[in-house]
């Protein structure tokens, strides 16, 4: 669990909790997210506390730049959605199963504060969900929550 604000508390809590990130297997190569950690900091901004909760989840058949991609934009939605600032989850769990019983692995954003506006996607976040065969689910509730959730499906083991 990471919690920030700005790009520097970022660098710090990172600092304080690397061995505790879990590593995201994509395509058999286990990845640390350590990385993107900055990245995302900046990307909500100094008005915005990010908290990142990676929890433990199933290997993932989408390459890592897709990932990228897709954290970035959930950040950069959920962050839309906070007009007077507020706080930004960022967190992944597994096996939520589809329709036909495969396994998913869930990467949500979500946005909390006052006057929190619903929950918009984007064309880049739509594409690149589709492109590795996931799915894309908007909700929350009129301010008090936005819910972005990407639906990916997990690597046959």
């Amino acid at each position: 669990l990471i919690t920030q604000t700005g790009a520097d508390a970022s660098l710090r809590a990172f600092e304080a909790w690397r061995d505790y990130l879990p590593a995201i297997v994509i395509d058999g190569a286990r990845t640390q997210p350590e990385r993107l950690v900055p990245e995302l900091a900046n990307l909500a901004g100094d008005d915005i506390e990010l908290t990142i909760a990676l929890g433990q989840t199933a290997a993932l058949t989408i390459g890592e730049d897709d990932l990228e991609q897709i954290l970035t934009a959930l950040v950069f939605s959920a962050r839309e959605s906070l007009t007077m600032g507020g706080s930004v989850l960022l967190s992944t769990s597994g096996y939520d199963p589809d329709q036909q019983g495969a396994q998913r692995v869930v990467i949500s954003a979500t946005a909390f504060g006052y006057g929190v506006q619903a929950a918009k996607s984007s064309t880049a976040l739509e594409t690149v969900v589709r492109r590795c065969g996931g799915e894309l689910s908007l909700g929350g509730e009129p301010d008090r929550d936005a819910i972005l959730q990407v639906f990916l499906p997990q690597a046959n083991s």
